[in-house]
């Protein structure tokens, strides 16, 4: 049984989701005079009544098109009703779609809701008398936008759809050629499936073309920790990129910036990562300087050539425990040296305005220790050291936090003390 539109009815069907998907279809890859419903079934094209090749098929055409040479024909006097399954329900997440659409006079789609065509409809877009109707029916009609489109049918027009399908909020919005028209928390639907498309009348001739849609599962938090004490060489500001890091950008490698604010040495950041699977690196300078990862450790995937972190997210919050640089665990002091433990140096006084003491409590021996600004600039620098007490003046520094950075043959340190 369809339901009725403002003038007419629709259709469509699906299951459940998991990780993130996209989906697109230019129609470049079938022939004109292909039947989308039969040509294009290994895509989820099928028809209302699931008869691909059937009389409420569509034809693809070169006619017109949005890009390349081909879209989909729908002639309102012959019965068409074409339907995309988006191969599962879709009930929490994000879902993106796209849809392009030339009329002559008028046309109609819609999104399902359940998992069987014309179970539920999630929302209706209608073109008719010169006006854009976006709404829901649930008995009588819902308006969430009314938009005067007259002189455009000659045109290309893009809708952009994104619904926000968590419990909480279940938010939709619908953009017309980049402009947001509609906004609203959906009243008959949290759930989407399929799209259907269906000639409104006898009059109305239409074409779709570049149809997509994405699902980004419900962002989880991720607090990433990438421990630089034992790097040898200058560490630059940290930035981390990955495939699924953010909905925005993919391994973008200035976009996601960690931080080492406390100066212990571990680059910290917390994203919330709309996927249940991620691959990852730490690196700097825009990739100049990034992991070069072991393929076949345990916390790595190659894909393509490329190996990178990996990691199944299970939980809505995790936090990671440092890593080492290019390792998958904890860092471990280098072999042949050790960590002070039963001498480790005192800082005092800290904060300190004039000069700072580091004490060992026994003898070291030709230790070289330098203090560095938050920026990674050498600001003292004392070579050589043997002693119990190191002084260091600091009376001239800017007011602000600060490393002190000692080694030896046999002991190294790190340690953080404040300007005021």
């Amino acid at each position: 049984m369809k339901k009725f539109t403002l003038l007419l009815a629709g259709g469509l069907i699906a299951s459940m989701s998991f990780g993130q998907v996209s989906w697109s279809d230019d129609i470049e890859s079938y022939t004109a005079g292909d039947l989308i419903g039969a040509a294009g079934g290994a895509n989820g094209w099928t028809t209302w009544s699931n008869d691909p090749g059937g009389s409420e098929d569509a034809p693809v055409s070169t006619a017109e098109a949005n890009s390349g040479a081909n879209s989909v024909e729908f002639t309102g006097d012959v019965g068409q009703d074409v339907v995309l399954d988006m191969g599962q329900v879709y009930s929490s997440g994000t879902v993106l779609a796209s849809i392009s659409v030339k009329a002559d006079s008028g046309y109609y789609f819609n999104f399902q809701a359940g998992a069987n065509i014309g179970d539920d409809w999630a929302l209706d877009i209608q073109a008719t008398d010169s006006t854009l109707y976006i709404y829901n029916y649930d008995g009588s009609f819902i308006f969430h936008a009314v938009i005067p489109i007259g002189g455009q049918g000659g045109d290309w027009h893009t809708f952009d759809f994104e619904f926000d399908l968590d419990a909480d909020s279940n938010n939709w919005h619908v953009s017309y050629d980049d402009s947001l028209v509609a906004t609203f928390t959906n009243p008959v639907a949290s759930t989407v499936s399929m799209m259907n498309f269906y000639p409104i009348s006898a009059e109305t001739d239409f074409f779709i073309d570049d149809v997509s849609y994405t699902h980004w599962p419900t962002p989880k938090s991720v607090t990433f920790q990438v421990d630089m004490n034992y790097y040898e060489g200058d560490v630059g500001t940290l930035h981390i990129a990955g495939n699924y890091l953010s909905k925005d950008f993919m391994w973008c490698g200035e976009c996601l910036a960690m931080d080492d604010t406390d100066g212990d040495g571990v680059w910290s950041v917390t994203l919330d990562v709309p996927a249940d699977s991620i691959e990852w690196k730490y690196l700097w300078d825009n990739w100049a300087v990034n992991e070069a990862l072991t393929e076949g450790t345990p916390c790595t995937k190659t894909s393509f050539g490329f190996t990178n972190r990996f990691l199944v997210l299970t939980e809505s919050s995790t936090v990671l425990d440092p890593v080492c640089w290019e390792q998958c665990d904890s860092c471990s002091m280098p072999s042949g040296v050790t960590e002070v433990v039963e001498t480790a140096p005192v800082l005092y006084p800290n904060p300190t305005n004039n000069v700072l003491n580091v004490e060992f409590g026994s003898n070291v021996e030709n230790m070289d220790i330098q203090v560095y600004s938050l920026t990674g600039q050498v600001v003292r620098n004392m070579n050589s050291f043997s002693g119990t007490k190191a002084i260091i003046n600091v009376a001239d520094l800017p007011q602000g936090a600060y490393f002190v950075v000692g080694s030896s043959e046999l002991v190294r340190f790190r340690e953080t003390f404040i300007v005021q």
